[in-house]
């Protein structure tokens, strides 16, 4: 079990842009595998949906994967959360 001033952090592919949202310090990320995501046992745990930004829309890429590797993925989030944690510091 989790201390309550955690937050529990999910990746969606439709998710609220992880740059988009104050990520709080003390949290769990959650990466599901890239072809089924996070389960639904799991899932129900997940405090806040995040996904990390794309940018093929505005290059008007089709026919593009719309997932990531979850290791890479996994360093996308971390980047994000340093940064924005160094920034509150």
């Amino acid at each position: 079990m989790l201390p309550h001033d955690f937050m529990v952090y999910g990746t969606l592919i439709n998710a609220t842009p992880i740059n988009n949202i104050k990520l709080q310090q003390k949290a769990v990320i959650i990466i599901g595998n890239e072809a089924k995501g996070i389960s639904n046992n799991i899932i129900k745990f997940v405090s806040c949906k995040i996904s990390i930004p794309s940018y093929m829309h505005e290059l008007k890429v089709k026919g593009k994967a719309d997932s990531l590797n979850a290791a890479i993925a996994a360093s996308i989030l971390c980047y994000e959360f340093k940064k924005q944690n160094n920034n509150n510091s």
